[in-house]
């Protein structure tokens, strides 16, 4: 019986072709995954840039109400509260001035996986009785 020889060069072309479509398709593969993971971590620093300014907020309206319980309050006066522990939301204020005119800085804390976001205003009164109005509400840097 004679053995016949069959001709291989196919087969080389066909493993080189899978080879280099296998090398492209893993590139493209993780480059999405990075491209998605910096967008995940931009996005988790919106939110926390959000979440501060919430405190900021929040903490404002505390130091309008510390006005309001107490008109011709002493200042300087100052407060702090923590808003969410889980998320490390905190919020300090101090209030200088006399009355009628007040002057407020917030600050709205973030603290998430090892950052920390800061969100700081200004908000000036003009009147405490009968009730607090506001002459200027200013984000400040």
């Amino acid at each position: 019986m004679k053995r016949q020889r069959i001709n291989d060069s196919n087969g080389y072309i066909v493993l080189i072709t899978v080879l280099v479509l296998g090398v492209i398709v893993s590139t493209i593969a993780a480059y999405l995954l990075l491209a998605g993971s910096s967008a995940s971590i931009t996005s988790l620093a919106v939110e926390s840039g959000i979440e501060s300014k919430a405190a900021a907020i929040g903490c404002a309206d505390l130091a309008l109400d510390t006005i309001e319980a107490a008109p011709t309050l002493t200042t300087p006066s100052n407060g702090s509260s923590t808003l969410n522990a889980t998320t490390g939301e905190a919020c300090t204020y101090a209030i200088s001035g006399t009355t009628p005119s007040y002057t407020i800085l917030s600050t709205g804390t973030v603290s998430m996986n090892g950052n920390i976001y800061y969100y700081h205003m200004t908000i000036v009164t003009s009147q405490t009785t009968p009730s607090v109005k506001v002459l200027s509400w200013q984000d400040t840097p």
